[in-house]
Order: structure tokens, then C-alpha cells, then sequence
């Protein structure tokens, strides 16, 4: 039993070495997924009013809910290259 908690806690300190990048970039990384949801306050400054404009489209909000991630990223680019700028950089 106690070797298996030295082990259990050893690959713990390893996953929170190997991932403590991702604390720095979540607010980043949630955005993509789920840009409806997030608060554009909490959003990066140079991408708050591209993602103000977003939220409040009517048909980009539907398409989000209607299409895959991949396919709605790929409808931004299509459709809202210059509209979107700073946030299909970051996709």
C-alpha cells in the first residue's frame, strides 16, 4: 500500500510540473471552445472587443451551437477574416 501512494504522489508532482503551463494560458485555451461563455472582461484586452462582437451576433451564436468547433473556426476565417483578426490569430 505505501508503495503505491509514493508512486500515486510521485506522477501527481509530475502532471502539476507537466501542466503548470496551461494555468497561464487557460483563460486563453477556454475562450476557443466556448467563447459564448466566457466574460470578455476576463478575455486578453486585444481580443475583448472581437469577442464582444462575437457574442453579441445573432447567427454566429447559432452557428456555434449548430456546427463542430473545428467547422465554426473554419466559417471565422471564411466569413470574418478581418472581423475577427486578433482571435483567428489565436486559434
Amino acid at each position: 500500500m505505501r508503495r503505491y501512494a509514493a508512486d500515486i504522489s510521485s506522477l501527481a508532482e509530475e502532471f502539476q510540473q507537466r501542466f503548470r503551463d496551461f494555468a497561464a494560458i487557460e483563460q486563453e485555451i477556454t475562450l476557443f471552445p466556448s467563447p459564448f461563455s466566457v466574460d470578455p472582461d476576463d478575455a486578453p484586452d486585444h481580443l475583448q472587443l472581437e469577442l464582444i462582437e462575437l457574442q453579441c451576433g445573432a447567427e454566429c451564436r447559432s452557428r456555434h451551437q449548430q456546427l463542430l468547433l473545428s467547422t465554426f473556426t473554419a466559417s471565422w476565417i471564411t466569413a470574418g477574416s478581418k472581423r475577427f483578426e486578433h482571435l483567428l490569430r489565436k486559434c
